[in-house]
Order: structure tokens, then sequence, then C-alpha cells
């Protein structure tokens, strides 16, 4: 993977110079509509660059952690709508299968959606015998198939309530995974 590189990105993530703020590089995928912006980071993570590359698998990763079975490799997939996230489950389970093969690659790879699920229950009673879009998947449909992401592949799904939500919930688990890579390494 080639990414541009400018003075101060570092090889692996890790604590700026005064020891106590994790500095990350966040990668994201080219193909990405209306990427997250990361301008509210935690506190505790610093954001040094962020590089836009096509991903082979998920939308976000770490420079340092972002190769296939590689220790505290970590990627998030993101679905900015419940209705993106039903097409892959339903019509499009069969594509959506072999992305979450690639995803299983890495040790820490989720999927954050940016719905609320109680918000999608009703939006499916409201819709129920209508046959509008894709909810016409029943609840238990949803949570059948979420179940399966997580015992077949590994991959765990979280609910974000909204946008900000989930670029602070994928910020936060960057720096939960490079905390665990640095604790190992010693840093």
């Amino acid at each position: 993977m080639k990414h541009s590189k400018t003075e101060n990105t570092k090889k692996h993530p890790g604590k700026n110079e005064q020891g106590n703020i994790l500095s990350v590089d966040i990668i994201i995928d080219t193909r990405e509509r209306k990427p997250w912006e990361f301008k509210k980071p935690p506190s505790g993570i610093s954001i040094n660059n962020i590089y836009h590359d096509k991903l082979d698998a998920g939308d976000y990763c770490l420079l340092g952690l972002e190769f296939p079975n590689q220790e505290f490799s970590v990627r998030i997939e993101r679905k900015a709508k419940m209705e993106e996230f039903l097409g892959n489950i339903g019509s499009n389970w069969e594509r959506f299968k072999r992305e979450l093969d690639k995803l299983s690659e890495f040790e820490k790879p989720a999927i954050i959606i940016e719905d609320d699920m109680s918000k999608a229950y009703a939006r499916y009673k409201s819709s129920r015998g209508k046959r509008r879009g894709y909810f016409n998947l029943p609840p238990e449909f949803i949570i059948k198939r979420v179940s399966e992401i997580y015992i077949n592949y590994g991959v765990p799904v979280f609910f974000a309530s909204s946008r900000s939500m989930g670029e602070r919930f994928a910020l936060n688990f960057f720096k939960h995974a490079t905390e665990m890579e640095n604790s190992l390494d010693g840093e």
C-alpha cells in the first residue's frame, strides 16, 4: 500500500513527545463517500495525518496497523444508513459475505452503522405492507444476520445513533487498539 508521506508520519501509532497522547495516522478508502472528518478526537488521541488510499477491506484503518493477519490490525466498515446495511444482508448477501471474509482477516474488525435499531424497528412498522425499500426485512431477520456476522466471521456490528456518534466510536476503537498494541510493544 502506498501512502503519500509527510514529515510527521510515524511508522506505528504511538505516544506524542509528552508521552500522554496517542498520535495516529488514519487511512480512509478512496471509495468512501462523505467520509468521517475526525475533527473532534476524544481526549488522549491526536490525529497526525489522514490519508486516502484504496483499501481491500473496510473503509477505515490505522497506518501501521493496516495489514491482514497483523497483530492488532484494525478495520472499520462504515454504513451510513440502515438501508445500506439491509441491502448488504438481504439482496446482496453473497457479495457481502466475500467482504466479510476479507474483514475477518484483521484482528480487530468492526462494522459501524450510523443508525439506531429502535428507529429501524419504527420505520419497519410504519412501512409494513407497503414493501418500501429494504424495510420489507423484519427486525428478527436483521438480528439473525448480525448474529451470523459475528459468529461466522468474528466481525462485531455496532449501531451508533448518528454520524457523529459513529465517528466518535471509531476514534475510541482506534485509540484502544493502539493502546493495546503499545502496551505489548513496551511503549
